[in-house]
């Protein structure tokens, strides 16, 4: 049984988190209920990044940018789904992948 496929209810999701391109921004996994605010994420991962100013970091799926009040189920992400992290909020996605 994978890590996806373990305590997987319908009311919990798990997403990974990196950076847009192959710099040091960490890769880290977060198992958190469907309908919680991505902001708790956000904040978690920017600390953990040691970003000086958290409102400086960019979270984007493939099809946009994610804000602090989505939620996984308002975005309709999926299980294993990845968000990206951009250090600089004048780069967009396009440019990084």
């Amino acid at each position: 049984m994978s890590i996806l496929e373990e305590d997987t209810s319908e009311h919990y999701i798990f997403l990974k988190v990196c950076g847009a391109s192959d710099n040091a921004l960490p890769i880290r996994y977060f198992k958190m209920k469907k309908h919680i605010r991505l902001r708790t994420l956000m904040r978690i991962y920017c600390e953990e990044a040691g970003f000086p100013n958290p409102d400086e970091a960019i979270f984007q799926t493939s099809a946009g940018r994610i804000c602090e009040d989505d939620t996984p189920t308002s975005l309709q992400l999926e299980q294993g789904d990845t968000i990206y992290v951009i250090e600089s909020p004048n780069l967009p996605l396009q440019d990084l992948i």
